[in-house]
């Protein structure tokens, strides 16, 4: 009683499972004179004999199917078993013990109405277990399974505090991050009104050009605060679109032309590939429209100087495929699982170093699945380019209907 006493107290101070297993398999060996003892857990279909502490070697680092053992009889039937002679027992698989110094044996399961793992206990002479020795061993497997539940409630009240302070970073750099890109355009929409307020004598020139920055970084702050508001209404599960017939190409086109300017002035170029005479599909048109643009800015933000972005638009059976593909610095595989989650960033592929919320993306997969498409990425890795592929359901023209009905 005192040997169990002991063993409740040093589980409840362990920090990881090897400790547990290390303190269970000497304690149950120790409780009962046993000449060896294992610990086993669960692993899906298999049994792994995670650890031992016996006279000779027995299995330790290997798996078996739990129909192929005795600990995972015990498993599976959620209870104890003791065996004086295991070359008696049909249940006891003897070649696997003919090497071993066993001859007879007692297995307990650790958490008994669902069993995650067994204790077992192996004598080198036939020894019939005792019922005081199984309520032992069960008592152990009992703390034992106590004392797992409690690392892994450690595990993740751990996890999750780095999480919120993780989550904690994340906000106050995006914090930052808003104020800088509400205040960058404000700097010359303010500096700008100034000039324009203070100064008698403007000629037409300036005028114009004081202006027409007005305008552009007006148009900046208001894409910011269109971003911040999509996203809030995303987490708020207040995202909506409309649902009409459009012919998709003209607005791919037009999207494309009005980015060509942005692209010339990074020195790249847009080539622009359909061989459809028109794409109807059931949609918003504004949504779609700011979908294609993030795509082309995406692109265009994370191209070099010299590059070319291919923008194709074809059907895929009831689909229509759009996929923009740059030749830029690409995106690490290990980012790409995650490249459409709020604020994911990283230092390679990252649009703080480009301007921009990070928001993006976060919205074009938003409406993309909005309008029950689909939407994906893919990249070889970093400066191999990047290619997003988005399919939308195609809805049949009365044209292709009556072209069916003549067929």
């Amino acid at each position: 009683m005192d040997s169990l006493v002991k063993l409740v107290k040093d589980l409840s101070q362990a920090k990881n499972l090897p400790e547990i297993v290390n303190m269970v398999s000497t304690a149950a060996r120790n409780a009962t004179g046993a000449d060896g003892a294992t610990f086993v857990l669960r692993d899906n279909g298999y049994c792994f004999y995670v650890d031992e502490d016996a006279i000779g070697p027995l299995w330790k680092g290997k798996r078996f199917p739990l129909s192929a053992c005795i600990s995972g009889w015990a498993m599976l039937n959620k209870q104890s078993v003791a065996i004086e002679d295991i070359y008696q027992d049909l249940r006891v698989p003897v070649e696997a013990y003919k090497p071993t110094f066993v001859k007879s044996l007692a297995m307990v399961p650790i958490r008994q109405n669902d069993p995650i793992g067994a204790i077992g206990n192996y004598w080198a002479n036939q020894h019939k277990a005792t019922e005081k020795e199984m309520s032992v061993l069960q008592s152990i497997a009992d703390v034992t399974s106590v004392a797992i539940q409690n690392i892994q409630l450690i595990s993740l009240l751990e996890e999750r505090v780095r999480d919120l302070e993780n989550a904690h970073r994340v906000k106050d750099e995006f914090l930052m991050l808003i104020s800088h890109e509400l205040r960058t355009p404000m700097n010359s929409i303010m500096g700008w009104s100034e000039m324009l307020v203070s100064e008698s004598q403007i000629d037409a020139s300036m005028m114009k050009t004081g202006l027409d920055s007005i305008y552009r970084n007006s148009k900046a702050q208001c894409r910011v605060i269109d971003n911040l508001l999509d996203a809030s209404n995303i987490v708020l599960g207040k995202f909506r679109v409309s649902q009409r017939e459009i012919d998709f190409l003209p607005l791919v086109k037009k999207a494309m032309e009005e980015a060509q300017a942005k692209a010339r002035v990074q020195n790249l170029q847009i080539q622009f590939h359909s061989d459809l005479g028109a794409v109807f599909l059931k949609g918003d048109p504004e949504r779609l429209r700011q979908m294609v643009d993030s795509l082309l800015d995406n692109a265009i933000k994370f191209s070099s100087a010299g590059g070319t972005i291919h923008l194709d638009l074809l059907r895929e059976g009831p689909s229509v495929t759009l996929k923009v593909r740059d030749s830029g610095m690409g995106i690490h595989t290990s980012l790409q699982p995650h490249i459409f989650n709020r604020f994911s960033q990283t230092e390679k592929y990252s649009t703080r170093s480009h301007g921009g919320l990070g928001l993006g993306l976060t919205i074009t997969k938003s409406i993309v699945d909005s309008h029950q498409g689909q939407l994906s990425v893919f990249s070889e890795g970093e400066g191999k380019g990047a290619e997003f592929k988005v399919s939308l359901p195609l809805i049949f023209t009365r044209h292709e209907v009556l072209q069916s009905n003549h067929a």
